[in-house]
């Protein structure tokens, strides 16, 4: 009956997550760069994950960016710059 806490990691990059009340609020946004971002939604997409299927979009401000949310409306923002 405690409240969720949790870390994931991909190479470097470490996330803790947490459903205890105050951590954050519901709604947040979290960028994260990632220098592979084609080789990682390759990597997501082959799972065939029948609910949720992210696309790659270019944005106008530079980027090209993968966008991951939850049912709480959290996101995490995976980017690289496009011309990198």
């Amino acid at each position: 009956g405690a409240p969720l806490y949790m870390g994931l990691h991909l190479g470097d990059c470490r996330l803790h997550l947490s459903e205890h009340h105050g951590d954050a609020c519901p709604g947040a946004t979290v960028r994260v760069r990632v220098d592979e971002l084609e080789a990682f939604h390759a990597a997501l997409t082959a799972k065939q994950y029948k609910y949720y299927r992210p696309s790659l979009v270019d944005t106008e401000w530079g980027t090209r960016e993968m966008v991951v949310g939850d049912g709480f409306g959290n996101k995490f923002v995976f980017f690289r710059p496009k011309n990198s």
